[in-house]
């Protein structure tokens, strides 16, 4: 189980990952009372192996979320999901199966980026949804992202070399932390 909460004015999204085909997002009202539990599957392949890998609130409200199809077998693609308190509102933006988005990060001027291990690259995203740019590539499986405390560093865990990668909002590489 990999949880993420994302936090809603009234209500805190969970996504979350079981032993089923399935993703789940999961809701709970800021008291603690659960409000609502759905799968959530990919639009292009309901039947695929799915998994909600990673959840934010970017900085126009909306709640997105990665819903992500794992299965090497019988990918065509994942997605980036609007999600509100009743499961997923809407698909936001789709990737074909080389890209398998494992995060994604609101940054302030609205636009954001979205991380793929598979891809090994971290693709730059307008704030409607256009993929406009590659952030920064060749990196050894980017998978967290997140932004310093300044609000002025993209910070890049990598999941297969047990470092962390910086980089400006301009995708200029600051160095990495080992």
């Amino acid at each position: 189980v990999n949880p993420l909460a994302v936090a809603n004015p009234s209500w805190i999204g969970v996504g979350s990952n079981t032993q089923s085909s399935y993703g789940w997002w999961s809701v709970v009202d800021l008291t603690g009372n659960k409000l609502s539990d759905t799968e959530i599957h990919n639009t292009q392949e309901y039947f695929a192996y799915t998994k909600v890998r990673g959840s934010r609130r970017i900085s126009d409200g909306r709640i997105m979320a990665v819903v992500a199809c794992i299965s090497t077998a019988t990918c065509v693609s994942s997605e980036i999901a609007v999600m509100g308190s009743g499961g997923k509102a809407g698909v936001f933006a789709e990737f074909n199966s080389d890209i398998r988005p494992d995060d994604l990060l609101g940054l302030p001027d609205g636009r954001f980026l979205v991380s793929s291990r598979e891809s090994k690259e971290i693709i730059l995203f307008l704030a409607d949804g256009t993929p406009v740019d590659i952030f920064a590539q060749n990196l050894a499986g980017p998978a967290g992202l997140e932004l310093d405390g300044t609000g002025t560093v993209v910070l890049v865990a990598l999941a297969d070399g047990g470092r962390i990668e910086r980089f400006d909002l301009a995708g200029n590489d600051l160095g990495r932390f080992d």
